[in-house]
């Protein structure tokens, strides 16, 4: 049977910049883990039920929102920069078995949970292998287990030669190779689509890779109007200020990364049509 508590004594931080903190709160949780009231110390009532947590001393917080995770990774440094031939033994004979797999849902599945049990409550995954983002994200809302709230994006959009191309992107280059890729992550049951218009650093096998343009105004438009028609936002990896406008020109939601502005980019991020 689950329990409810009455967390008493807590500095509670509203995260609302129109209220301060405020001391001496209690906060009840009830059975199913969902707050039920906040009040101050010695007027709200607690029923006779819930187990009592005295947390003198101690901050609650709202939890806090990563935009922008890969699950795959752990935040320590690491580089794609190799020979295509060691990545794709790697890939075929280790990353994509059973085994391989199993492995990656479980680093995937413990760097989802250190990052809960750090205040992360929600998460945004931008770029996962093989939809595992979604099946953690599905187990998740099923109860299997207790984690963040997942928003996923399964593979990155690319093209051919493009950032995460071939092992953790679909490949496209025209934009009805980029719609076609929209609607298999849509079945594989995606929040959002995220797409590569530059290159990136991970995998750049030279200085200005990571910047340089990779898909055209006419694909990411493709892409953002069938995302868009159903309801999806677009996220655009972007590291520089061209493949910014053509990402902005294209009609995509959010950039991510970035790079310097100029005026008609600001212009373009004030007049970005957001679904």
């Amino acid at each position: 049977m689950n329990t409810a508590y009455a967390l008493e004594k807590v500095n509670l931080i509203h995260g609302d910049s129109s209220r301060n903190l405020q001391k001496n709160m209690t906060i009840l949780v009830n059975e199913q883990g969902l707050i039920q009231d906040i009040g101050r110390d010695h007027e709200l009532h607690i029923p006779s039920h819930y187990t009592t947590i005295d947390l003198s001393g101690k901050y609650v917080m709202p939890g806090l929102i990563n935009a922008h995770v890969h699950l795959f990774a752990d935040g320590k440094p690491f580089s794609l920069s190799v020979s295509e031939g060691l990545l794709q033994f790697a890939y075929d004979r280790i990353l994509n078995t059973k085994f391989g797999r199993n492995v990656l849902k479980k680093r995937m599945k413990r760097n989802a949970l250190t990052a809960l049990h750090a205040g992360v409550t929600t998460m945004r995954s931008v770029g996962e292998f093989f939809y595992t983002d979604v099946q953690l994200r599905d187990e998740i809302n099923n109860g299997d287990f207790v984690g963040p709230n997942l928003l996923v994006s399964g593979f990155f959009l690319s093209v051919t030669g493009g950032h995460g191309a071939p092992f953790l992107a679909l490949v496209g280059d025209s934009p009805w190779e980029a719609r076609k890729n929209v609607r298999i992550n849509v079945k594989h049951g995606v929040d959002l689509i995220k797409i590569c218009v530059t290159g990136g650093v991970t995998d750049a096998k030279m200085v200005g890779e990571a910047g340089r343009l990779q898909m055209t105004v006419d694909e990411v438009a493709a892409i953002c109007d069938e995302a868009h028609k159903i309801g999806l936002r677009v996220e655009a990896h972007v590291e520089s200020t061209e493949g910014v406008r053509v990402a902005l020109q294209g009609g995509v939601d959010t950039i991510e990364h970035g790079s310097e502005m100029d005026d008609e980019i600001i212009r373009l991020y004030k007049n970005n049509p957001m679904p």
